[in-house]
């Protein structure tokens, strides 16, 4: 079978569908990058496919089509990715329909967007602000290395260890309880990991609890 796919230099840059899919099969990744990728003629037909349709689509909404797709249930913008309040209000007066969410980095570390008045136009709006790296890459889930990091671990973990709960439900439940409906993103393809961050809607916390974290992660009293 004749190989389409010319070999790619070994320091040729690497793409991030292949970094995505370092998870899966590093040995793979390696050698698809080395070698270039072996797909097989049906495969090739549909990735073809794939292109042709992603183009015309694309083509159809630089038209001025973009409306009617979306009134036809083919298109439409919903999310804005790590925007602030000011970037999420321009984008919106540009749009003749609403944004349903803005996409942000906030983790118990992270405090940015309590701050800077995206989650209080979150609720203004009606948006549900999604949270990216919720746990901090990792983080606030294993050992800490700074006193910040060390102080909000002592406030996860003893409220942890009052509910029974794994560490990674009780971070993850920290930003469910906030009133702006903060939906948490975790990457993560461990099954039994999964099933801990499931565990997150069955953790409570009081108003003193979740302000405990806060003043942990800020080093100061409220």
């Amino acid at each position: 079978m004749k190989h389409c796919n010319k070999r790619r230099r070994a320091d040729a840059t690497v793409s991030a569908s292949e970094l995505a899919q370092m998870g899966r099969c590093e040995q793979l990744v390696v050698f698809e990058h080395r070698q270039g990728q072996r797909r097989l003629p049906h495969q090739e037909a549909a990735r073809h496919r794939g292109l042709a349709a992603h183009e015309r689509f694309e083509k159809e909404g630089l038209a001025g089509h973009s409306a009617g797709l979306r009134h036809a249930g083919r298109c439409f913008v919903a999310s804005l990715l790590f925007g602030e309040a000011w970037q999420t209000q321009a984008l919106q007066s540009f749009l003749d329909f609403p944004l349903v969410s803005v996409q942000v980095p906030l983790n118990a570390v992270r405090l940015g967007s309590l701050t800077d008045g995206t989650l209080d136009l979150a609720m203004e709006l009606g948006l549900t602000p999604i949270a990216s790296s919720p746990l901090a890459s990792g983080s606030l889930v294993g050992e800490a290395t700074s006193k910040k990091l060390q102080a909000v671990a002592a406030v996860f973990d003893r409220i942890a260890a009052e509910q029974g709960a794994p560490r990674v439900a009780v971070v993850l439940s920290w930003l469910l309880h906030h009133p702006a409906g903060v939906v948490p993103i975790v990457s993560t393809s461990r099954v039994a990991r999964i099933r801990q961050c499931a565990e997150a809607t069955e953790v409570g916390f009081s108003r003193q609890q979740w302000y405990e974290v806060l003043a942990a992660s800020r080093g100061q009293s409220l």
